[in-house]
């Protein structure tokens, strides 16, 4: 069988929608993109090489952490490096 629906019973519904989109906007601040990314993180974002992303850290352009044998990235500091590469008009 078939329901029919008020006007009364779509404005409850529209209000618990608008609710729980309410909720998950103020989850979404605690959410953060990952701020630390690994070598082939940065190859695949920048569309480089492994030799040149080894020759951006000998020659100081990009900075890096070394952890345990693994290389580090700040997302912060690479958005940093790009926009002091930015060719200016």
């Amino acid at each position: 069988m078939s329901q029919i629906l008020t006007y009364e019973d779509f404005k409850d519904f529209e209000a618990k929608v608008l609710k729980e989109f309410e909720e998950i906007k103020k989850a979404l601040p605690s959410i953060s993109p990952k701020k630390w990314l690994r070598s082939s993180d940065i190859k695949e974002l920048l569309g480089i090489s492994h030799g040149k992303l080894q020759t951006m850290r000998n020659n100081k352009e990009i900075p890096f952490t070394l952890i345990g044998g693994t290389i580090f990235y700040s997302l912060e500091d690479v958005n940093k490096m790009l926009d002091s590469k930015k060719q200016r008009k």
